[in-house]
């Protein structure tokens, strides 16, 4: 048996209800898919409520004597290969990669009402570069639970088929590469695009399924925000907003 090096802690037990915490010994949530199914397959079969945290993860159950089984599967056997072992499942992080263009207020915004709630905003050109490439970079730090992509009218463009040589405002190409990136690489339910709305401003196109949500100076967007993450299985205080 491969150890995960995990510690399990009962935080709560109240007769019937208890609650254990699960945390790595060197401070990850370094999940693999085989650890992941089986805490998914545990909670949509109803035996346990699953609370994620930035640092940890905690298992809310009626039946104490599931934390044995918990325990033992996340010995992970030596039949699973070093691919698989290597791999980090990203749903049960609170990391959020932010895309951004040029706009300066909407990232902060973003990046501000994220620590509000307690998740992690990763921002590229902050993380350190260690003389990788742009795409190296972004493959290094794409390790995340969900991504918020803000679109933004920092360029101009026309079609080369328009007679009328109407211009429109368009997100910068890397903000579009970007964000079927994450579309990939996390699925549409864990993609949230940010837009500022004016007239003139094209949205990408071909990416049918996406959810798209206005960036108002009301805020209503950080409700919508706090929903979408919310329903990717995270917990939310809407308070705090």
């Amino acid at each position: 048996m491969i150890s995960r090096s995990f510690e399990f802690t009962v935080i709560m037990d109240r007769g019937s209800v208890a609650s254990i915490k699960l945390t790595n010994r060197d401070d990850s949530l370094d999940i693999s898919p085989t650890e992941y199914r089986f805490i998914t397959d545990l909670e949509s079969d109803g035996l346990v409520e699953v609370r994620r945290f930035r640092d940890y993860i905690e298992l809310v159950t009626l039946d104490k004597s599931l934390f044995d089984a918990v325990e033992a599967n996340f010995e992970v056997p030596e039949t699973v290969n070093d691919g698989e072992l290597s791999q980090k499942q990203p749903g049960y992080t609170r990391r959020v990669f932010v895309v951004h263009g040029h706009d300066e207020e909407i990232k902060q915004h973003t990046a501000r009402t994220l620590e509000k709630l307690d998740f992690e905003p990763i921002i590229l050109h902050e993380q350190p570069s260690q003389g990788m490439t742009i795409i190296e970079k972004l493959e290094k730090y794409s390790d995340v639970g969900f991504a918020v992509v803000l679109l933004t009218p920092d360029d101009k463009a026309e079609s080369v088929r328009s007679s009328s040589g109407e211009v429109k405002y368009r997100a910068r190409q890397n903000v579009v590469m970007e964000l079927g990136y994450f579309l990939g690489k996390l699925g549409r339910d864990r993609v949230l695009a940010l837009y500022r709305k004016r007239d003139d401003f094209e949205l990408p196109s071909d990416y049918d399924g996406v959810i798209y949500e206005v960036y108002d100076r009301a805020g209503n967007w950080r409700y919508s925000l706090a929903k979408e993450l919310r329903a990717a299985g995270y917990e939310v205080d809407m308070n705090v907003l």
